[in-house]
Order: C-alpha cells, then sequence, then structure tokens
C-alpha cells in the first residue's frame, strides 16, 4: 500500500484554521478576563485547599470552569450559596441542577454567552441535614436501591 502525502495546500489549511481558532479563544478569554478571574476565584474558594478538584479549558470558544466541592454538610452550605451567586452573577445565567442521590451528589451548570460553569457538590454521608431517603427498590435482574436526598 502506498503513502498518501497530505497535499501541503491541505496541511496549511489545517493549520490556518487551528491558529484561527486557538486566537479566538484566546480572544474569548482576554474580553471576558474580570468574569472569568471571579468565577475561577469563587470555585477556588469553594473547592478549598484540601478538596482541591478545578478545571479551567475552552470549548467552543466559551470559557469552561469545573470545580468539586467535598463534604459538604448540606446543599445550603454557605460556602456553595455564596460561590454559586458570585459565579451566576459573573456568568450572566442562572444554575441548573441534577441529583444524585446514589453519591450523595448535586451537579450544578450555568452558561452564559462566554462562561460556562460546572460545579459537582458532595454532601457528608454522615451530615444530619442531607440523607439519601429509600424511595423503592427497582427489581429486575438485581435489586437495586432508589433514594432521594432529603435536605433541611
Amino acid at each position: 500500500m502506498e503513502k498518501r502525502i497530505l497535499p501541503y495546500t491541505k496541511f496549511l489549511t489545517i493549520n490556518k484554521n487551528l491558529i484561527a481558532r486557538l486566537k479566538a479563544q484566546s480572544q474569548v478569554i482576554t474580553a471576558n478576563r474580570k468574569n472569568i478571574s471571579a468565577v475561577y476565584n469563587a470555585v477556588a474558594k469553594l473547592c478549598g485547599k484540601d478538596n482541591v478538584t478545578l478545571d479551567v479549558g475552552v470549548v467552543t470558544n466559551k470559557c469552561l470552569i469545573s470545580g468539586m466541592a467535598r463534604s459538604l454538610d448540606s446543599f445550603k452550605a454557605r460556602k456553595l450559596v455564596t460561590a454559586l451567586e458570585r459565579c451566576a452573577e459573573a456568568v450572566g445565567a442562572e444554575f441548573a441542577s441534577t441529583d444524585y442521590p446514589e453519591y450523595s451528589n448535586r451537579d450544578f451548570r450555568a452558561e452564559g454567552p462566554t462562561i460556562i460553569v460546572t460545579i459537582g457538590a458532595y454532601v457528608k454521608s454522615d451530615s444530619p441535614k442531607c440523607f439519601k431517603r429509600l424511595v423503592r427498590t427497582d427489581r429486575t435482574i438485581t435489586e437495586r436501591p432508589v433514594y432521594e436526598l432529603v435536605c433541611n
């Protein structure tokens, strides 16, 4: 089988597209530096030194900032609420959430015109304010407990 060499013009086109994409991403970051910084600082403070899981990247010309907050007493913990409020203001969008009761987890996501923020919040397994309550047991081939989060 004969090797096909990528034509020089195709190579240039690929590189021009890559350079254009990187330039656009750089412009998004530069233009939104203040809001990106506000979101980053709020999420970094929420995650804390011991539970640092913080990622920053650029996806389709939007800055993506993701973090995890572990060992919370509840989803109404002041540091979580404060971080969500600061991020919502900087992003210009409200948070939507999805519960994963089997993991005592609630994921928050807000997507503005130039910034996307995702925060995974986990409550302590022994939290008195937030616990898993058995709703039912689904039977298929095996039994699987189904829970809901109950928070005061």
